[in-house]
């Protein structure tokens, strides 16, 4: 599946507390994180490629692997290079 990139969004939960943003404790509670929207999944339209069954096939996957806990996203953000 190189070359098809499905992308989603994932809710980080914040709170306004003592003059400062701080992330709340339901993001580390060991659960998946939620979607921007409740129950969304990505969508193969959201593959930019020109092979549809491939992006399909992508899709697929991604929505068989569910979004990060708050623990594996931080790992993922540390990991992350750009």
């Amino acid at each position: 599946m190189i070359g098809h990139r499905i992308e989603q969004h994932a809710k980080v939960y914040l709170y306004f507390e003592d003059g400062q943003w701080q992330v709340d404790h339901i993001t580390f509670d060991g659960h998946p994180l939620d979607g921007l929207e409740s129950g969304a999944t990505p969508g193969a339209s959201d593959c930019e490629c020109d092979d549809p069954e491939g992006c399909q096939a992508a899709h697929d996957a991604a929505n068989r692997v569910p979004l990060p806990t708050g623990d594996e996203l931080l790992t993922l953000m540390n990991e992350a290079s750009f």
